[in-house]
């Protein structure tokens, strides 16, 4: 078992270029890239920006209400027949991406590979999204009906989830898994012309797009690691929009052409603690960590101040009646975890942190400053930067999560 800790809402800052509003193309440097393209596959913040232009879902979200609100994507309209069973009717006349038409059986292959829960390919997807589905009935070509285990009151939101995005049943029989992985064929406003693996994403409009034309000829996502390299590429026109630009860098930005948009975005940089290793397999142990670890200090030194400590694992943009504005749950006491330390009989023994390498903006710097912090308490942290988690070994683990 796992537990979420160290609540900090992040900050996503984009810088964009001098491209205008009616450019025919659209060149962004992003921080991180993606090993294939399957929706039911890659279930990361790094996908998303690629996924949503591919795939289309069968309920959509209105990104800009508040509270959340759905409406018909390749579903016209959905109804819970029963406690634990939703009928959806199919868009009619949708083309995908390899000319074939959307039907049933392209919604029953791709959401049940997950649903069933059979293929390890697709448990990180099952278990962090689909974990209370069954099964996709197919009552006609365009009906289908979804079951759960359960009632599901999220299930609007676990199917609008790209994760749950519809690719071409004909086009995976015909090549295999890992080769239609990496030439993805969905329904969406851009197709793919071009893919490297964790490296670069060229994308075309899609012409015969059901909803609305997509607003650019073509869009490009290339992987580049380094801040500086991001900056100097947007400075020098080779990029029209980079990602992950830490507000320590806009001063580099400061010129024509260049302007910089940045938000809070509802989303918890987190660190996973594993309570089955010890020594965070003592509760009282977890609790010290939380309790020595200065949120504001990160937000400050780290992030110039433009994250936000939250007083609870929750947003203002539930809305009422969810979100409750009177919570106040995060908090820091170092002598109090020097308390439970000592009452843990906890000797000084390390704990390890593993986290990803430049997938979280400054999330290298964050672990260090949180190592000196601990210190203070007594705690021995360890800082490893890996390409996959061991879960065997570690203690805390760097995430983050939306709080769907």
């Amino acid at each position: 078992m796992k537990q979420l800790f160290l609540s900090t809402a992040a900050v996503a800052v984009l810088l964009a270029g001098a491209a205008s509003a009616d450019a025919a193309e659209l060149r962004i440097a992003v921080s991180t890239h993606i090993p294939n393209m399957d929706p039911q596959d890659q279930t990361g913040n790094n996908g998303a920006p690629m996924l949503y232009q591919i795939y289309d879902t069968l309920i959509e979200r209105d990104s800009f209400s508040n509270p959340l609100t759905f409406k018909p994507g390749l579903a016209t309209e959905w109804t819970q027949i029963e406690p634990t069973v939703w009928e959806l009717k199919l868009r009619e006349g949708v083309q995908m991406h390899d000319g074939t038409t959307l039907d049933a059986f392209d919604v029953e292959f791709s959401l049940d590979r997950v649903f069933h829960h059979e293929d390890p390919e697709f448990f990180p997807s099952w278990g962090r999204w689909f974990y209370n589905f069954t099964d996709v009935e197919v009552v006609d070509p365009l009906t289908i009906r979804i079951h759960t285990s359960r009632e599901e009151p999220l299930f609007e939101t676990m199917i609008s989830a790209r994760s749950a995005g519809i690719v071409s049943k004909e086009h995976y029989d015909a090549l295999g898994f890992e080769e239609a992985s990496l030439n993805p064929v969905g329904s969406g406003p851009y197709k793919v012309a071009e893919f490297v693996s964790r490296d670069l994403a060229v994308m075309e409009r899609f012409d015969d797009y059901w909803g609305e034309a997509a607003p650019l000829d073509k869009v490009t996502f290339k992987y580049v690691e380094e801040v500086a390299a991001r900056v100097t590429g947007l400075v020098n026109g080779e990029f029209d929009l980079v990602t992950n630009v830490p507000p320590d860098q806009e001063s580099a930005m400061q010129t024509d052409g260049v302007s910089i948009k940045g938000v809070t975005w509802p989303m918890f940089h987190v660190w996973i603690i594993a309570q089955n290793n010890p020594p965070t397999d003592d509760a009282r142990v977890r609790r010290a960590v939380r309790l020595c670890t200065d949120r504001q200090a990160l937000v400050d030194g780290l992030w110039g101040g433009k994250a936000h400590v939250p007083a609870a694992h929750q947003f203002e943009e539930y809305g009422a009646p969810f979100f409750i504005d009177n919570l106040d749950l995060i908090k820091y006491d170092p002598a109090e975890a020097k308390r439970l330390l000592a009452e843990a009989g906890y000797d000084g023994e390390p704990v390890l942190a593993q986290f990803p390498r430049s997938y979280y903006l400054y999330g290298d710097l964050a672990a260090q400053v949180i190592q000196q912090q601990w210190a203070v308490c007594g705690i021995n942290l360890e800082l490893q930067e890996v390409d996959e988690i061991d879960y065997s070994k570690m203690n805390f683990r760097a995430w983050s999560n939306p709080m769907y």
